[in-house]
């Protein structure tokens, strides 16, 4: 056996490395058809078609749409709406700094607003879900609601999307695994290797973009935001004052975050502040100018309220 090889003898393939390569090529693209028909199959399942669609309040419409943190965003507005919170610019950075009240009534906050008021005012600073004490009140109600959505077909848990990624890529694991024993073994043998690392290489790449890219949303869930959207519009077209658009601002901050408050005169200053939370995940925000305050909205459907919800909808 040689005990050195010239680089070309590494490189330019022969006919056996040719048929290895090939080989190799065909086993990637069936890795691919299994995964992307597997990861179909299971959002299909995911739907659930015999779950009944429930009447949501805006903090499941809101984890539906963006997870916990679109919650956080949701919260954090009916908090500044109820003049709970008031955004302060310090710095050239806006901060949210909780009010301490004892006036408000607590009846008409969301089990996530109370909690997330509380311990905000206790530690004198918005917090987020990095602060270990909101944590363990709010991940309980998290669970519960991300089951609910589970078991009327519109979310799958994070715990199975994880695992359908897992799966997903998994035999782009075994493949990649198969490729480096063949490297290994080619360089033993002295064959040309270099296009086989390459192809290894993309088979890593490929499995990646390909198991990132299970859906958060089944069919059914992203048809009912969108019939929500389509509800907010319609009824937005109907009103004329501004006063009575903010009504709404509640649920264009569940359905789509910070991007929501373009259309809202009195609360488009907090737009950066509040993408600041989904970019950070904390509670301060960074970006405009100066901030104000509004009064409590009425609870609803369709409503910027303190509380309030939204019926279900359906395929």
């Amino acid at each position: 056996m040689k005990s050195h090889y010239m680089l070309s003898e590494l490189i330019v393939p022969n006919a056996h490395n040719a048929l290895v390569l090939g080989l190799y090529i065909a086993l990637l693209i069936a890795v691919i058809i299994f995964a992307v028909r597997y990861r179909k199959r299971a959002m299909e399942r995911m739907e659930r078609p015999n779950g009944q669609a429930p009447n949501m309040s805006l903090d499941e419409l809101a984890f539906l749409a963006g997870g916990a943190q679109r919650m956080m965003q949701l919260a954090t507005f009916r908090l500044f709406e109820c003049q709970l919170l008031t955004c302060e610019t310090r710095w050239m950075q806006q901060k949210f700094v909780p009010v301490e009240s004892q006036d408000f009534d607590s009846k008409r906050l969301t089990t996530l607003e109370q909690n997330l008021y509380a311990v905000s005012c206790a530690k004198k600073k918005l917090v987020g879900m990095d602060d270990n004490k909101f944590r363990m009140y709010v991940s309980p109600m998290i669970e519960q609601i991300e089951t609910k959505l589970a078991i009327a077909g519109y979310r799958p848990k994070q715990s199975e999307r994880t695992s359908m990624i897992f799966t997903t890529m998994l035999p782009f694991l075994l493949l990649i695994a198969l490729g480096v024993v063949r490297i290994l073994y080619g360089l033993s043998l002295g064959y040309p290797v270099l296009y086989l690392v390459i192809l290894v290489m993309i088979t890593f790449i490929v499995g990646l973009m390909v198991s990132n890219a299970t859906a958060k949303l089944t069919k059914r869930g992203m048809s009912l935001l969108e019939q929500q959207k389509q509800q907010l519009d319609s009824s937005m077209a109907r009103v004329v004052s501004a006063a009575e658009r903010n009504e709404f601002a509640g649920l264009a901050v569940a359905l789509s975050g910070a991007a929501g408050l373009v259309a809202f005169s009195e609360y488009k200053h907090l737009q950066s502040a509040l993408q600041s939370m989904s970019n950070s995940g904390g509670g301060d925000g960074s970006g405009g100018s100066g901030c104000g305050s509004s009064g409590c909205g009425s609870s609803g459907c369709g409503s910027s309220g303190c509380g309030g919800g939204c019926g279900g909808g359906g395929d």
